[in-house]
């Protein structure tokens, strides 16, 4: 049995129950979303890997903070459309109405747009 040191923690672990965040066929499992951090490490055991999934409070707090700052942007220039369209509930939904799929999917739709 092959030992391997957790990145983050240090613990030493069978090297088949870390899990490889750096390998070309890491995928988090559906619904999770890494934290920024994440980057900074190759393995990690399942604690350490739990501690750098980001919680849904967190993503929901990055997405009101960012459609504040939209919303504020679009006001000042004249635009209301989106402001009158939550006022009515026409295609849209607040975030405490979304699954926590429809949360990590949202922010991960974003995360993409900005890097388009």
């Amino acid at each position: 049995m092959q030992t391997n040191t957790c990145d983050k923690c240090k613990c030493v672990e069978n090297t088949e129950e870390l899990i490889w965040l750096t390998t070309e066929d890491f995928e988090p499992r559906e619904g999770e979303v890494l934290k920024p951090e994440a980057n900074k490490y190759d393995a990690v055991c399942e604690d350490c890997y739990q501690d750098l999934l980001m919680t849904r409070k967190e993503m929901v707090d990055q997405l009101v903070a960012e459609d504040v700052e939209d919303i504020g942007r679009w006001i000042s220039e004249g635009d209301t459309t989106f402001l009158e369209n939550v006022l009515r509930g026409e295609g849209w939904k607040g975030y405490n109405q979304l699954t926590d799929l429809e949360i990590a999917k949202e922010y991960q739709d974003r995360l993409s747009n900005k890097e388009e």
